[in-house]
């Protein structure tokens, strides 16, 4: 099936060969329209309003939470609207450090997680008001960047308390396998005696896999960041909480709409996820989340991994065949545990200079780090370029990508 048919963005730019969906996906004209009509027709601030457009637009916040809820395996109390997946990772972590009570707290990562999640985390390093003293230790890969359930087993001590993981790495494309690692964090719960709380980032895979965090939370994951903006919607994203989290988690912030009453001094607050939705929330945004959902819901995830394996087969193997001088970062094998991204360098050509030359073709592909210094540092890496598919990519966009990295390759030389 043709998707790149539902997304205007390649109409109106019919040469264009995006391949930078890791960042941010391009939106289906089902959202833009869904929005458009929201905002023409029923748009007004939500809660406490009367009037009928106020009614309406509560109304629909409402529904696509419970939606977009159903969509990640979970109930509408479990989750709170964020701005974005790096909003949720600081309302958790700064919460769930301020709710241990240790005289040292250790948070435990692999190297590879996005600076959305490592910076709250070492943020909190570096912060003389708190009573504890927080520790980051880092688990590392393998020389090719690829993390093993072993090095989740190996590397959880009696002194662990926070441990945050990408399911999706955004440089590997490696796909984490969330339930053996809750499975891992439960035993050791056991062991220890202790409480060992459990975050995923799951703004990479929540465009490519389907998620059940109820499913997760029930072995031992607490919390789940998501984003919208690479699923096709914009300005919004979710925290997922388990029930136990939504209880326990302190408060992040403070203002208009969570609050049952205040007085001159004291205040009193709503029950999750109210309380943690200070201020007026992205109402037409919310909208377009709920949108896009369903756009993939119409689709199915079935759909969407057998397309996505499709192209990543083809685009290794064109890798390895004509341009073997491209060094991938990660897998360099179609596997179920490999998500549709390729993160490469050449020896020779900076990786700026690649995705300089490819903008050139009208090839959109990110060049740099891509939010994860650390793992580039301990690969000894200077950067990579980055090439991400989705829906709307198709073979001739990975053909445009291997001629056009042909080309620059024979300027090089």
């Amino acid at each position: 099936m043709n998707y790149k048919k539902d997304f205007p963005i390649f109409k109106n730019n019919p040469n264009l060969i995006f391949l930078d969906s890791a960042a941010s996906s391009q939106k289906p004209l089902k959202v833009l329209e869904d929005v458009k009509y929201f905002c023409e027709n029923n748009y007004a601030n939500v809660h406490r309003g009367a009037y009928s457009l106020s009614l309406q637009s509560t109304e629909s916040i409402e529904t696509a939470r419970t939606d977009i809820a159903k969509f990640f395996g979970t109930q509408a109390k479990n989750l709170v609207f964020t701005k974005n997946a790096t909003e949720s990772s600081n309302i958790f972590i700064s919460g769930i450090v301020q709710h241990i009570q240790s005289e040292h707290i250790e948070i435990l990562m692999p190297v590879s997680e996005h600076h959305s999640s490592l910076l709250p985390a070492l943020a909190h390093t570096k912060n003389p008001q708190n009573l504890s003293k927080i520790t980051v230790k880092y688990i590392y890969p393998n020389a090719s960047g690829i993390f093993t359930e072993d090095d989740f087993e190996k590397n959880i001590t009696k002194n662990t308390q926070l441990i945050i993981c990408a399911h999706i790495s955004n440089v590997t494309g490696q796909i984490f396998d969330i339930k053996k690692i809750s499975n891992i964090i439960k035993n050791k719960q056991n062991i220890y005696k202790n409480n060992i709380y459990f975050a995923v980032d799951a703004s990479q895979s929540a465009p490519h896999v389907q998620i059940n965090f109820d499913a997760l939370s029930k072995i031992s994951c607490d919390a789940m960041f998501i984003t919208g903006h690479k699923i096709g919607a914009g300005g919004i994203g979710a925290l997922l909480l388990s029930d136990t989290m939504s209880r326990i988690l302190p408060q992040y912030s403070v203002g208009g709409g969570i609050v049952k009453d205040v007085h001159e001094q004291e205040y009193s607050l709503l029950e999750s996820p109210t309380r943690f939705e200070a201020g007026t929330p992205s109402i037409e945004n919310i909208v377009g989340f709920q949108s896009a959902i369903k756009y993939l819901e119409n689709i199915t995830f079935k759909k969407i991994q057998h397309h996505e394996e499709k192209l990543m087969k083809y685009a290794l193997e064109q890798f390895a065949k004509k341009i073997p001088h491209f060094i991938i970062i990660g897998d360099k094998n179609i596997t179920k545990n490999r998500s549709s991204l390729i993160s490469f360098y050449h020896k020779n050509i900076h990786h700026s200079d690649i995705a300089i030359l490819l903008a050139e073709k009208n090839i959109a592909v990110r060049a740099g780090m891509h939010c994860a210094n650390p793992l580039h540092h301990y690969l000894h890496s200077k950067g990579t370029v980055r090439a991400s598919f989705w829906i709307y990519n198709d073979i001739s966009d990975i053909d445009a990508l291997i001629s056009g990295l042909q080309e620059i390759e024979q300027m090089f030389q």
